[in-house]
């Protein structure tokens, strides 16, 4: 998770939500505070977090996974679907991940906060009972992502952070519109909850 080293309280908020009990592995990823804006630092810290979570899923020795590897991506403050509360996470996590043991290539990404939901959600089909395709949606910033999709997610990415250092305040730049941007593009790889299962 992406945290201010200023925001102890978000930490602990953080930590208190995802316990190793419940089969997380946290690794807290300190956000630069001196950056020219938040939309600056805010992408810089997902891109470094990406990078580092797929380093650590190609390293050696590293612990091979029951399912598709993935990996939890968050803000501490990141404000979820009003539906998915962060006691409710750790269901819409798992039912997730049941998902990609039955087929590893379900899906990319899994938003779990986001703002504006389409009023007419496309459901994802018979293999993801409770998912939709994501429709517009804004990340707030909660995210699944399966670790061999990485790559291709920074090759989308990375390149928007010159042009962002250039324009620190464009909300062009900012993560949620680019994601907006990315699961319009690959329609039905980008899901999120839906009511049937929260």
């Amino acid at each position: 998770f992406i945290n201010l080293p200023s925001r102890t309280d978000r930490r602990a908020h953080v930590e208190a939500a995802f316990p190793p009990s419940r089969g997380f592995q946290l690794q807290r990823f300190e956000a630069n505070p001196d950056m020219p804006s938040g939309i600056v630092g805010c992408l810089d810290s997902h891109i470094r977090a990406l990078e580092r979570v797929y380093e650590m899923a190609q390293a050696p020795g590293a612990p091979a996974a029951p399912v598709a590897p993935v990996a939890l991506v968050l803000e501490d403050d990141a404000q979820w679907n009003p539906r998915v509360s962060c006691s409710k996470a750790t269901h819409v996590v798992r039912t997730a991940l049941e998902s990609l043991a039955a087929n590893p290539r379900a899906w990319d990404v899994c938003m779990l906060g986001f703002t504006m939901p389409s009023a007419n959600p496309e459901p994802c089909g018979p293999d993801l009972p409770g998912f939709v395709q994501c429709n517009g949606e804004l990340s707030l910033t909660a995210y699944l992502v399966r670790v061999a999709y990485i790559p291709a997610l920074l090759a989308e990415v990375r390149p928007m952070l010159p042009a962002a250092y250039e324009d620190p305040h464009s909300y062009a730049f900012a993560v949620d519109v680019l994601f907006q941007r990315l699961h319009r593009e690959h329609k039905g790889r980008w899901i999120r909850p839906h009511k049937a299962i929260i």
